[in-house]
């Protein structure tokens, strides 16, 4: 976690974003690897703050306007219980004739967090 975090504070200096980004990383044989950045807004952002408890798109509005970090009393990383993952929700079953083929438009109605107290539980 430490490199990945060091790799996102270097990208968003770089970058000189103000206010959110997303980054998707994937590691294989103990190597972090980057695979994309964008610096905007996504659909994780609300689940990032529901499981961190951080307001994040209020907070990047503020700083956005000038506040910084500081100011709005956000200077350390929020400790987080467990592990939360996102799952798709196809509601095929609601849709009698729907084809059921995954393709590359999207087909999901929403999301679904799940939420443990530890990894595999």
């Amino acid at each position: 976690l430490n490199i990945m975090r060091e790799y996102t504070e270097r990208l968003g200096l770089a970058m000189e974003i103000q206010g959110l980004m997303n980054l998707q990383f994937a590691v294989k044989d103990d190597i972090v690897y980057i695979l994309e950045v964008n610096p905007r807004a996504s659909r994780t952002v609300p689940f990032v703050s529901k499981a961190t408890g951080v307001p994040l798109a209020r907070y990047a509005t503020q700083i956005i306007i000038g506040q910084t970090l500081e100011e709005l009393g956000f200077t350390e990383e929020p400790d987080i219980d467990g592990f939360f993952v996102k799952e798709a929700v196809l509601p095929f079953r609601k849709f009698a004739g729907v084809d059921a083929l995954l393709g590359p438009e999207m087909r999901s109605t929403g999301e679904v967090m799940g939420h443990a107290s530890r990894f595999g539980h």
